[in-house]
């Protein structure tokens, strides 16, 4: 489970309310192209197919979740945003992906230690690396991404 929280202050932001901010995270999860977008109250809910690979986007942030929420809470003088997400996608797809591999050499040349020793350098080289990449990167991108959302609220017209 990945926990990153961002927050918009009101009176840097004063355009700023839950529903603009609703709006701009789901068109960024759209964009992204994450599987699934329901929005609940304050809350988005969104999950990815774990089988999906071809319709993501090259370079989706949100590849590793399998499922999450970007909750959104009025803290006074403070948008506070919290997303957590679970990262079981990515181990999943990485362990499919060494299982194949490690059948392939099995059928290929019988049962043999380099087969496994295969299929372990697989998983990790797949999963635990983009696991660990994913942990320590994806807070700096969710805070770029409020960054500019901070910026786009700052530039729509006052009415």
């Amino acid at each position: 489970m990945l926990r990153t929280t961002t927050a918009f202050t009101k009176s840097q932001v004063p355009a700023a309310s839950i529903p603009l901010l609703l709006n701009f995270y789901q068109q960024e999860l759209e964009y992204q192209r994450v599987h699934s977008i329901t929005v609940a109250d304050d809350t988005l809910y969104f999950s990815n197919h774990a089988w999906a690979i071809g319709r993501t986007r090259f370079g989706n942030q949100y590849f590793c979740f399998s499922s999450g929420k970007i909750s959104i809470q009025d803290a006074g003088d403070e948008y506070h945003v919290l997303l957590e997400g679970r990262l079981t996608r990515i181990i999943m797809l990485g362990g499919t992906l060494a299982l194949i591999c490690t059948l392939g050499i099995f059928f290929a040349s019988g049962f043999n230690l380099i087969a496994i020793a295969l299929g372990v350098l697989v998983f990790l080289l797949v999963s635990v690396i983009n696991y660990f990449y994913t942990l320590l990167f994806f807070p700096v991108y969710f805070t770029d991404l409020r960054n500019e959302m901070e910026e786009s609220i700052q530039n729509l017209p006052t009415a």
